[in-house]
């Protein structure tokens, strides 16, 4: 038994701090294992349990040795300091739209409201998104959210703070969130690829196109305009086994930031909807073929038998035309002899 230390600066290899997968693979490209994290762990190591057999966080670092599991728990509080009173400051709450909570500077305390579009636990267990004419992840480290709902609209209380350059809004306490009404899920903003960025981080957004590539956790859709990653989450639930290059896709998700830019969030199965396929050896635009595309090739090769056939019938009619006094004089003079 052996173990083999992988540097940074002999791979090149890096993992995001909040969420990333490993794979290790055959020489032919094919996968051995996967594995993936989330909910990272400041100081911890993601490490095999060779007892469960199960990926878990430990504080204990083994670097080219055997792993050993140090369970991770909340550092425990320290005893506070008794102040004076009027000592402490408290920040002032500044009120914002989503559309404006960009414009507020990290640190800064803030109260806005949107439509919760996806629950703790889908894209991750310590937020959740809220959305409205634009939209912010809202983030819990303890995960001790109150009770609320998909569709509710709900008011946040929270600090500016930041994640791989995405705005994200810091909450604390369970109080921190109110629900205020219920008007149901929201619907997706409808864009082209190329619109898919900043002005739209932590939306909820829809686009169309073609897959143009699948990997272990994510594919590609381009709708002419541009070409988009769209990662599936763990928490998710969902499969690309039914996907395959050239199918045509309409994907609804959360605009979300990495630090090599952006990408499509899709929530639930119903996410992502395949509407057709990519039929390159017919002349029609791919949108027009469904299932009466096979009627439509049928009636298409008629339609060109007929035409074949009138062009013959033209054809000989000109050749009869022009010709046909010297037809008539050759096969007089070959009835003579």
């Amino acid at each position: 038994l052996g173990y083999k230390v992988i540097q940074k600066k002999e791979s090149s290899i890096v993992f995001n701090n909040t969420t990333d997968s490993a794979r290790l693979l055959f020489p032919d490209g094919s996968v051995i294992a996967e594995v993936r994290y989330d909910d990272v762990e400041e100081g911890a190591s993601f490490v095999l349990d060779d007892k469960t057999n199960a990926w878990v966080w430990t504080r204990e670092v083994t670097p080219g040795e055997r792993n050993i599991v140090v369970p991770v728990e909340n550092k425990p509080k320290k005893n506070t300091v008794l102040r004076k009173k009027n000592t402490k400051r408290v920040k002032k709450i500044i009120d914002t739209s989503l559309v404006n909570i960009r414009q507020q500077d990290v640190g800064d305390r803030v109260k806005t409201e949107g439509v919760v579009a996806v629950m703790p636990g889908v894209l991750g267990s310590q937020y959740f998104y809220i959305v409205g004419d634009s939209g912010v992840q809202v983030y819990m480290h303890k995960k001790n959210f109150p009770d609320f709902a998909l569709g509710d609209a709900v008011s946040v209380v929270g600090e500016i703070s930041s994640a791989n350059g995405e705005a994200r809004l810091k909450i604390t306490s369970p109080e921190d969130i109110t629900v205020v009404s219920h008007p149901g899920v929201p619907e997706p903003i409808l864009l082209e690829v190329s619109s898919v960025g900043e002005s739209y981080e932590g939306s909820f957004v829809q686009v169309s196109g073609e897959v143009t590539e699948i990997k272990g956790s994510y594919f590609y859709v381009d709708d002419g305009t541009e070409e988009v990653k769209v990662y599936i989450k763990r928490g998710t639930g969902m499969s690309k086994k039914d996907l395959a290059v050239k199918d045509l896709v309409q994907v609804s998700g959360i605009v979300g930031r990495t630090r090599q830019g952006y990408q499509l969030l899709p929530r639930y199965n119903e996410d992502v909807q395949r509407t057709g396929t990519v039929v390159e050896d017919v002349g029609v635009e791919p949108s027009s073929y469904n299932q009466e595309g096979g009627h439509f090739v049928d009636s298409l090769r008629v339609y060109l038998w007929i035409t074949l056939l009138g062009l013959c019938f033209v054809l000989a009619a000109l050749l009869y035309t022009n010709y046909k006094e010297k037809v008539f004089h050759f096969i007089k003079k070959k009835y003579k002899k």
